[in-house]
């Protein structure tokens, strides 16, 4: 690891956002595209059935067209192998044939993309066989389109693999194959990492829990082997975490939730995958200091910088073997260096809040001592830090800070967490940790307070030029975004 000593110099280049491989190549769906460039397909869950129940022909075909309506991108139907053919079912009753479900003029005709999972580890190829046949012979494989079959079940998606090899060339690169993963599919991350290796070279994509124990190392693994990633099942707060995985991810997967039924749930996570309210994001993961000792970020009017800092800046380091919490690069901020990076003074819009989400591996627990993991909390603004044995997000509003709280005794110092900090100028100061919310929100109305000082990672900021209260821990990833009410 390098100590980068060089002078402050900033440089201003053409913008362009994530360079992650596009992995809706090929369809003509228009999916919704961050600020930064990422493209996100939102998908319907369980889009043939409201909650998993046995369904009718007519009932699973109006589910499916309301999914169309919602304007969801993907349209999940489940299928179990049964009596020599497919039935739409999520596993415990009996539905529709598939046949009757797929040769829907409507469903043929929009452009959603269906997004099959295979729910039975079948042992014949002619169930293969019959699924490749049918959705060929329906046209989902047309020029511009694209179809996703799924499974926790490799040998499934294997016997799949080889019937797309009995069809035109053309067509079956139009199948995308998907490996399902549960929470705890693997002991260890280790073993969890070389599975996805493996499913590299066989398959298209993996599928995470949004609650899984060190997500974003899966995720950036995954994304450096050339894998498309999503995430499921989405359900409260879709809002929230589209927010905050829009620039990493290819698909979310929405439920009901908040009191918000499944397509509503749809339309919101769509709209904030595309809103314009980005302060601040990096993410280190692509980012190699042994090779440059620039650090790459975007500010709210999406340019992209290059940042040198002459003293106080944080080293770094690049994890490229697999078992490890994070996967690629991480800056390490150490407080008895007062180390940190000022950034710019970036305010949230008038009658909003804050919405802050980091990727954060913690070294040290001291409770005696404030510890700013990203602020701009001067008199105002936010703060994402540890304080008297807690984790806390706070905001300042109406002359005070408002705090959500989370005990250091629940977190540790070998995984890396995802953190998201929330607040929408009118209601619950909000905080998940791994996809949990945790806490107990304090609920207020007001925007938060504007201040002069810059956002600070690593540190708090005092004023446009000082800081206290420095970090030690390793970060990966910090997004900060003006956020309203939804």
């Amino acid at each position: 690891m390098n100590k980068n000593t060089t002078i402050l110099t900033l440089y201003l280049l053409i913008f362009c956002g994530p360079s992650y491989a596009d992995f809706w190549a090929g369809s003509s769906r228009n999916l919704s595209l961050s600020a930064l460039g990422n493209k996100v397909a939102v998908a319907c869950h369980n889009c043939y059935s409201p909650d998993d129940s046995n369904v009718t022909l007519s009932q699973a075909l109006q589910q499916i067209h309301q999914g169309q309506a919602a304007d969801a991108d993907l349209i999940e139907i489940d299928l179990v192998a049964h009596n020599g053919s497919w039935v739409v079912s999520h596993g415990t009753n009996i539905g529709p044939d598939y046949n009757d479900v797929f040769s829907d003029n409507t469903f043929r005709n929009g452009s959603a993309i269906p997004f099959i999972e295979i729910k039975t580890n079948f042992s014949q190829q002619a169930y293969a066989d019959m699924l490749v046949n049918t959705i060929n012979t329906y046209g989902y494989l047309n020029t511009g389109d694209l179809v996703i079959i799924r499974s926790f079940h490799s040998a499934a998606l294997d016997k799949i693999a080889i019937a797309l090899e009995n069809i035109d060339s053309a067509r079956s690169s139009r199948v995308r194959l998907s490996r399902l993963y549960q929470n705890k599919t693997y002991s260890s991350l280790l073993d969890w990492q070389k599975n996805i290796t493996e499913m590299s070279n066989k398959y298209h994509m993996v599928e995470f829990n949004s609650k899984t124990k060190n997500l974003v190392s899966l995720i950036e693994l995954a994304k450096a082997k050339g894998l498309g990633i999503n995430l499921w099942t989405i359900r409260d707060y879709a809002e929230v975490f589209a927010a905050a995985y829009r620039d990493s991810v290819d698909a979310l997967t929405i439920d009901s939730g908040s009191g918000r039924n499944r397509e509503d749930n749809i339309r919101l996570a769509k709209s904030v995958v595309t809103d314009n309210t980005n302060l601040l994001y990096f993410n280190m993961a692509k980012q190699n200091f042994n090779q440059t000792d620039h650090l790459h970020f975007y500010d709210r009017n999406h340019s992209m910088y290059k940042y040198r800092h002459l003293s106080n800046s944080p080293e770094w380091e690049w994890l490229e073997n697999i078992g490890e919490d994070r996967y690629g690069g991480s800056l390490v901020l150490n407080k008895n260096d007062a180390e940190y990076i000022r950034f710019y003074d970036r305010d949230n819009n008038t009658s909003e809040g804050y919405f802050i989400y980091a990727v954060v591996n913690f070294d040290s627990f001291s409770t005696n001592t404030t510890q700013a993991i990203v602020n701009k909390s001067d008199s105002g603004g936010f703060a994402l830090e540890l304080n008297g044995g807690s984790l806390r997000f706070g905001v300042h509003v109406e002359g005070t800070y408002h705090y959500v709280t989370h005990p250091l005794s629940a977190l540790n110092g070998t995984d890396a967490y995802q953190i998201i900090g929330a607040y929408d100028g009118n209601g619950g100061v909000r905080m998940w940790v791994d996809g949990n919310e945790v806490g107990s929100p304090p609920n207020i109305s007001g925007t938060v307070t504007p201040n002069n000082s810059p956002i600070v990672v690593g540190a708090d900021p005092q004023g446009p030029d000082n800081q206290r209260f420095f970090f030690s821990g390793k970060i990966q990833t910090v997004s900060v975004q003006s956020w309203g009410h939804h």
